[in-house]
C-alpha cells in the first residue's frame, strides 16, 4: 500500500495538485500551515491505490477538507498586505470588508478565475450562475455583517470548485 502502479500514491498526487492550483509553495510553511496539517491529518483515508473504487466517502471527506484547508491558506495569503501584488484569485475583493461588495459580477470574476487556476478554463455560464446563486442560498452575504462573511463566502466557493469531481480529476 501506498504505491501507486504509476509511483506516486494518489493522495499525494492530489495534494501536490492542489499546492500547484491554488499556487501555494510548500517550501513556505507559513503559506501552507493549514494544508499540510491536513495532508498529514486525513493521508490515511485518501486513496493510495489509484482505483476508482477507492474514492469512497472518507476519500471524498478527506478531499473537501484537504481542499478547505488549501482554500483557507490561500485566502490568509492574499488577505496579507504585502502580498497584494501576487493576489490570484481574490484580486476583486477586499477580504477585509464587509460583503456588500460581493455583487454577481464580482462573484462570477472570482468563480472565474478559480476555474481557470483550477480547471484550466472558466465555468460555463450556467454552471458560474449555480454557484452564484448557491453561495448566496447558503450564506448570510447582508452588507451589514463583518468581513468574516467576506472571507467565508470566497472560501465556499474555492471549496466547493477544488473539491468537484472536475477540481480532483485535474
Amino acid at each position: 500500500p501506498g504505491a501507486s502502479t504509476f509511483g506516486t500514491p494518489i493522495y499525494t498526487s492530489f495534494y501536490n495538485s492542489l499546492l500547484s492550483k491554488l499556487n501555494l509553495d510548500a517550501s513556505v510553511p507559513a503559506q501552507v500551515a493549514l494544508v499540510s496539517a491536513e495532508f498529514r491529518n486525513q493521508r490515511e483515508a485518501l486513496s493510495d491505490n489509484g482505483k476508482a473504487t477507492a474514492i469512497n466517502g472518507p476519500f471524498t471527506f478527506a478531499a473537501v477538507t484537504l481542499s478547505a484547508a488549501g482554500c483557507l491558506d490561500r485566502i490568509n495569503f492574499e488577505r496579507a498586505p504585502a502580498n497584494a501584488a501576487s493576489k490570484l484569485f481574490f484580486n476583486e475583493v477586499d477580504l477585509d470588508a464587509a460583503p456588500g461588495q460581493l455583487s454577481d459580477t464580482v462573484l462570477k470574476t472570482v468563480i472565474n478565475r478559480l476555474g481557470r487556476g483550477l480547471y484550466g478554463d472558466n465555468p460555463s455560464g450556467a454552471e458560474a450562475n449555480l454557484l452564484v446563486a448557491d453561495v448566496r442560498a447558503s450564506m448570510d452575504l447582508d452588507p451589514a455583517n463583518d468581513a468574516a462573511e467576506t472571507r467565508e463566502a470566497m472560501l465556499y466557493l474555492c471549496t466547493a470548485m477544488s473539491s468537484s469531481t472536475l477540481g480532483l480529476e485535474q
